[in-house]
């Protein structure tokens, strides 16, 4: 084992009482990656997952002090769905929104802004048009700069206005 993942593998073992080996394993079995969105590991970096309400995180102390009982460990996620996927349905949890509720009213709204015609792809409008011709038929004419570096001038300059601009 490299230094690396020596530290890793004892940081598992004081926090969430597994090993490194212990991850690995789980990663694999969860199809080796994110366990909701399925981005792989290693390119991306997994997390603990874990019930907050079973072990809350010392406040107070500087460091990372947490240690967790091991019996509330999850899978494992990326930062994305760690943080907001899971950290979202637990705020909504904790302050008594029911998810579904919130599911439902996307699906609903998703079904009247399909009916509405929302989604189909849009005309461009004639003014988008002329200005995207414009744009194209200047593209030849516009001239080359020279140079992007200003000649550099004090702050003292420019605070007293003796800079040209």
């Amino acid at each position: 084992m490299t230094k690396s993942e020596q530290a890793q593998d004892a940081r598992l073992r004081r926090i969430y009482k597994k090993t490194l080996k212990d991850k690995i394993e789980e990663i694999e079995d969860q199809g080796g990656g994110c366990a909701i969105c399925g981005r792989p590991y290693p390119q991306y970096r997994l997390n603990q997952d874990h019930d907050h309400a079973c072990c809350k995180r010392p406040r107070g102390k500087k460091g990372n002090t947490a240690v967790f009982c091991g019996k509330c460990n999850r899978g494992w996620l990326c930062y994305l769905c760690n943080k907001w996927a899971i950290g979202g349905l637990e705020f909504m949890e904790e302050v008594n929104l029911p998810a579904e509720k919130a599911v439902l009213y996307l699906a609903m709204w998703h079904e009247r802004i399909v009916a509405r015609g929302g989604y189909e792809p849009k005309e461009e409008s004639p003014k988008l048009r002329k200005t995207k011709s414009r744009v194209r038929s200047s593209a030849g004419r516009v001239p080359k700069v020279q140079s992007t570096q200003r000649p550099r001038s004090s702050k003292l300059e420019c605070l007293q206005g003796r800079v040209d601009s």
